[in-house]
């Protein structure tokens, strides 16, 4: 990835760093993630910008994009946004998570992130500096063309009051997950009123499964047909050299039952 590279920047401010992009072909830098772009010429250290934070917003929750994995693993989440806790917490070994960056996982995505999963079934957003600078849902920055006139700056979740479940099926540990999926479901007089169910590394971009959310909402969450409508649920797996396409797709179905029967006892619990 370096073998190119002629000169590092260090700018102070998020100003100066859109300055830099916009003149040359130099691409960010942080924690334990960067570009894989054989054009690039020069590195952005983004380290001096002051992007390692979690902050409460107006009940929102603002995450800078230099916030490693582990500080976001370990925050005191107080509701069901702790499915992103509990998916960055299960990415990579402990000390790569104490580098990677989620602005960076998020910018560059690799097999092990475990990032888009859990922020699309939270609705999360993502803000960007640069050409342009502007706020995107998560769902539609998944989509962007990768672009190298912009940088991430923030990631911002709203709250969820509602139930998370997030999963993830691997060989082992530390092999890449042939599947990651994150449920969330608000509940009122027991009915479902917000239902998002999204999955990752079984597709080649994670996205949530809009037709299965559209089919549950407004069912009782005692509904015996839950089931049976998770398990139809019907899309093609990527080949993976592991599993077949039949085997990834009959999990899915296992973990979404899984998700659900998780989802119950937390509510009857309550």
């Amino acid at each position: 990835m370096l073998e190119n590279i002629k000169e590092w920047f260090r700018p102070e401010s998020i100003a100066e760093t859109v300055e830099i992009i916009a003149n040359g072909n130099a691409i960010p830098y942080a924690g334990g993630t960067g570009s894989r772009s054989a054009r690039a010429l020069g590195l952005i250290d983004l380290r001096r910008l002051n992007l390692d934070y979690i902050r409460e917003e107006n009940d929102w929750v603002a995450i800078g994009a230099g916030t490693s994995f582990n500080k976001i693993a370990n925050y005191q989440w107080s509701d069901s946004r702790h499915i992103l806790a509990l998916a960055l917490g299960q990415a990579a070994s402990n000390p790569l998570r104490n580098l990677i960056t989620i602005g960076g996982s998020l910018a560059f995505r690799p097999a092990w992130s475990n990032v888009p999963t859990p922020l699309l079934a939270l609705g999360a957003s993502v803000k960007v500096a640069g050409a342009p600078a502007t706020e995107y849902p998560i769902a539609d920055f998944l989509h962007l063309k990768r672009n190298s006139k912009f940088f991430i700056t923030e990631v911002k979740v709203p709250p969820a009051p509602g139930y998370g479940v997030y999963h993830r099926f691997a060989r082992t540990r530390f092999d890449y997950a042939a599947l990651d999926l994150a449920v969330y479901i608000a509940i009122r007089s027991d009915t479902i009123e917000i239902c998002r169910i999204a999955v990752g590394n079984l597709i080649p971009v994670a996205r949530r499964l809009a037709e299965l959310e559209k089919n549950l909402t407004g069912l009782k969450i005692s509904d015996s047909g839950i089931s049976e409508i998770l398990k139809a649920v019907d899309l093609k797996p990527l080949k993976n050299s592991n599993f077949s396409r039949e085997f990834l797709l009959n999990m899915l179905k296992t973990e979404l039952v899984r998700a659900f029967t998780q989802i119950r006892e937390q509510i009857y619990a309550n």
